[in-house]
């Protein structure tokens, strides 16, 4: 396989989507697939057709035999692809009752740190249990510990990253808003996979 396409395609990914015996037509393809395509289209800046394209001959060049979304059904799909994201860490601007909702109906864990004047939430809910664990945590351990506890302190990296993000371009193609939200978080998914291949691995070896 040639070193691009070794460097992209993964043949242990899940390409079909699995039955989750439901009505209707089933999807054809995974989330992984859909993203796949996605993130090749942000990557290169391809319209939806070019896109498919160029997935089909990185599939051609890796060897493996799977079909490929046409660009309709990766318009359709964007709209509601979930990206993959494991916590979301902002200042305390987003600590709003809306922000930690959104966050935690993605099974997401909000790394956001109390607004000084803040106080206990009383509604019962995932979003409001979530963020009264974090004001208990900030009261009794210190504001200071909890944000090293978290990683709270990555947001600075993160905001020095945002120059990166924008090698991406300064418009998203996408008009409709849950696909400029999968837009960006394409980018986002893409730019930590750069990270990740550029990052040392440390071995002891004594």
């Amino acid at each position: 396989m040639p070193a691009f396409a070794r460097g992209w395609v993964d043949k242990d990914m899940t390409w079909d989507a699995p039955r989750d015996g439901r009505l209707g037509r089933p999807p054809v393809f995974s989330d992984a697939a859909i993203q796949f395509c996605l993130s090749i289209k942000v990557l290169f800046k391809l319209p939806l057709r070019q896109t498919a394209g160029m997935v089909a001959s990185l599939l051609r060049m890796a060897g493996v035999d799977w079909p490929v979304p046409d660009s309709s059904t990766l318009c359709r799909r964007q709209k509601t692809l979930a990206v993959q994201m494991s916590t979301v860490t902002a200042d305390g601007a987003y600590d709003t009752r809306r922000c930690h909702r959104a966050i935690i109906a993605r099974d997401v864990i909000p790394i956001i740190p109390i607004r000084k004047n803040g106080r206990h939430w009383k509604e019962d809910c995932p979003a409001a249990r979530a963020r009264n664990d974090t004001l208990r945590a900030t009261r009794h351990y210190g504001r200071a510990f909890w944000k090293r506890w978290t990683g709270y302190h990555a947001c600075s990296r993160i905001e020095a990253k945002m120059r990166c993000l924008k090698s991406f371009g300064e418009r998203i193609a996408a008009r409709d808003p849950d696909r400029q939200t999968a837009e960006i978080q394409i980018r986002i998914a893409l730019m930590n996979r750069f990270n990740a291949l550029g990052t040392a691995e440390i071995i002891r070896v004594a």
